[in-house]
């Protein structure tokens, strides 16, 4: 019976790994969960070498290490995936049997699949969090043990399979409540811009994206793009060249071209600001575009997985949100046609804000935390 393994202590166990668009999330639901019983106890599940482990560090939450694999591309890589997710099954039943959570979340990447399978073995209510508007192959997989998926798109229900269609909830995906709360004016004034420069900014990631930062440099010697800026001489296009990527950009690019180049920008306070967003078309960019209320154009990263870049991508497109720009169309002359449209359009500009700010869903964190909170308590 479940309630024999019931702790006195109320413990919850996450796991979301691989990349921040996975991480982030679970420490959001973490913390709401939290506020609504701040005597619980919080564990989060890593591997060695993922992303999540570095990003807990800075968290207050208690980890564990399990083991855990990639999904198979090919008969060759199955056997490496079946011994090692056996053997993270085995650490995770044992941690779990310590704690001996209400609930188990996960929210994507490599860590999950043997905590959840842990978590089913052992008969722990379970709820998947899926950001994309197509699910990933890891959660399309253990959506079949799970009590409770909860979505950030409308419409995702429909690629999961049809036992498990009923279990759906859409909530969203959880961002940082500075998205929601700070203001244009607030913003601009922190970062030290008046209100009437005309602000463009271009986010390619933590690494930085190649084709966007190759693109911004050419801008600097682009005739649309010099005529742009003469009928807008308060124009300033700003970008995020990353850590990585940042390499390639070679030319002299200074604000007498109105573009400023940084290896990151603070987006909870350039988001806000800005007039216009350019970017990839991850779930966790596009939340933050839709909780700021900003018009976008978005460039689906090509080789991201299951092509579920597009697949969000269209939602906002389709929305009115947002304008889509194929990245193999990317150059400095499609980036000036473009913003040259939007910056001319102040009107559509004003739509299209509009749009994604009805996309926005301010309560996810708090509406996921509802439904694991809901879990364990049926399974008192």
């Amino acid at each position: 019976m479940r309630s024999s393994r019931q702790n006195n202590k109320e413990t919850y166990v996450f796991a979301g790994g691989g990349t921040a668009g996975h991480v982030n999330p679970a420490l959001a639901i973490a913390v709401a969960v939290k506020a609504e019983r701040p005597s619980c106890e919080i564990h989060f599940a890593v591997t060695q070498e993922g992303l999540e482990k570095t990003m807990l560090e800075k968290e207050p939450w208690p980890t564990f290490q399990i083991t855990a694999s990639a999904l198979p591309s090919g008969f060759m890589t199955f056997p490496r995936f079946f011994l090692r997710t056996l053997r993270g099954i085995r650490e995770a039943i044992a941690q779990l049997k310590i704690i001996r959570p209400r609930a188990v979340v996960g929210t994507g990447g490599y860590v999950c699949a043997p905590l959840i399978v842990a978590a089913k073995l052992l008969n722990i209510p379970i709820l998947l969090h899926e950001q994309n508007a197509y699910p990933g192959r890891a959660n399309r997989l253990l959506s079949r043990l799970a009590d409770c998926i909860c979505l950030s798109f409308k419409g995702s229900e429909k690629f999961f399979p049809d036992v498990v269609k009923g279990h759906t909830q859409l909530c969203g995906n959880p961002v940082k409540r500075a998205f929601f709360e700070t203001s244009s004016a607030e913003a601009r004034a922190e970062l030290g811009l008046d209100a009437e420069t005309e602000l463009c900014v271009v986010l390619g990631g933590s690494l930085g994206a190649r084709r966007l930062n190759e693109a911004v440099e050419a801008l600097a010697e682009n005739s649309s793009w010099q005529a742009l800026c003469s009928q807008h001489p308060k124009l300033l296009l700003c970008l995020s060249g990353g850590s990585v990527n940042k390499c390639f950009l070679h030319g002299a690019v200074d604000e007498q071209a109105h573009i400023r180049v940084a290896d990151y920008l603070d987006t909870r306070l350039w988001m806000p600001a800005a007039d216009l967003l350019i970017g990839r078309a991850g779930a966790g960019f596009l939340m933050e575009t839709a909780a700021s209320g900003k018009a976008s154009i978005l460039i689906p990263f090509p080789q991201a997985a299951n092509d579920h870049q597009r697949r969000n991508a269209q939602v906002f497109v389709e929305s009115g949100a947002s304008i889509l720009l194929e990245d193999s169309e990317v150059n400095a002359e499609s980036l000036a046609r473009l913003i040259t449209q939007l910056m001319d359009n102040k009107e559509k500009r004003q739509k299209m804000a509009a749009a994604a700010l009805e996309l926005a869903r301010p309560r996810a964190a708090e509406d996921i935390a509802a439904a694991v909170l809901e879990l364990a308590a049926m399974d008192k």
